[in-house]
C-alpha cells in the first residue's frame, strides 16, 4: 500500500493536511458515503437559504441610514429587503411627507423591477394621488415626474402581457434587465 502525505511545516511544528491512499476498497464504498454527505449538505444549504425572512431593522436608524440601507439592498437586487426598509420608513416617519413620497416612489419602482406590474401600477397611482391634494406644492417634484414616466412603462408592460395571454406580472422573480436605477 502506497500513501501520499502532505504536510505544512512552520518552524518546529508540523501539521498533516491531506492524506491520500491507494488502498483497495469495495466498489462504491467511500464514494457512497461522500455522495450521502454531499447530498445532506446541499439539502441543508438549500433549505436554510430559502428561509430568509424580512431583515431585522434596528430602531435607532436615522432616516438617512434607513434610505442608505434600502438603496444598498436595491442595488444588490435584494428587493424584499429594500421594500422592508422603505415600508418601515413609512411606518416610523409618517409625517415626513417629502421623504415619504421618495420612499413610495422607490417601493413602486422596486415592484416594477420585480415584474410585479399590477402592484407597481397601484403604488404609482397612490403616489400620484398625493400630488393632487392641497399640500402638493410642499412635495418634491422628482417623484411625480419619474412616477408618471415609469407608470407609462408599467402600463405598456401590462398591455403586452395581457396581449400575449401571460400573467399581469405579480411574479416574485425579477427580470434580468436591471439597467435602470432606483435613484432619481
Amino acid at each position: 500500500m502506497k500513501s501520499i502525505h502532505y504536510r505544512i511545516e512552520t518552524g518546529t511544528t508540523s501539521q498533516r493536511v491531506y492524506t491520500m491512499s491507494n488502498k483497495k476498497q469495495l466498489p462504491g464504498g467511500g464514494i457512497l458515503a461522500f455522495v450521502a454527505i454531499l447530498a445532506t449538505l446541499s439539502f441543508t444549504l438549500l433549505v436554510t437559504s430559502c428561509q430568509t425572512g424580512p431583515p431585522d431593522i434596528p430602531e435607532g436608524l436615522s432616516q438617512a441610514e434607513m434610505f442608505q440601507r434600502a438603496q444598498e439592498a436595491a442595488d444588490s437586487e435584494k428587493w424584499e429587503t429594500a421594500l422592508a426598509y422603505y415600508n418601515t420608513f413609512l411606518e416610523r416617519y409618517p409625517d415626513d411627507r417629502a421623504n415619504g413620497v421618495a420612499a413610495q416612489y422607490e417601493i413602486a419602482f422596486i415592484h416594477y423591477k420585480m415584474g410585479r406590474y399590477a402592484t407597481s401600477e397601484q403604488e404609482f397611482n397612490a403616489l400620484l394621488a398625493r400630488y393632487e391634494g392641497d399640500q402638493a406644492d410642499q412635495l418634491p417634484a422628482w417623484p411625480r415626474v419619474l412616477s408618471e414616466k415609469v407608470l407609462k412603462k408599467v402600463q405598456e408592460k401590462r398591455q403586452e402581457l395581457q396581449g400575449s395571454g401571460a400573467s399581469d406580472g405579480n411574479q416574485s422573480t425579477a427580470p434580468s434587465d436591471s439597467t435602470e436605477s432606483t435613484s432619481p
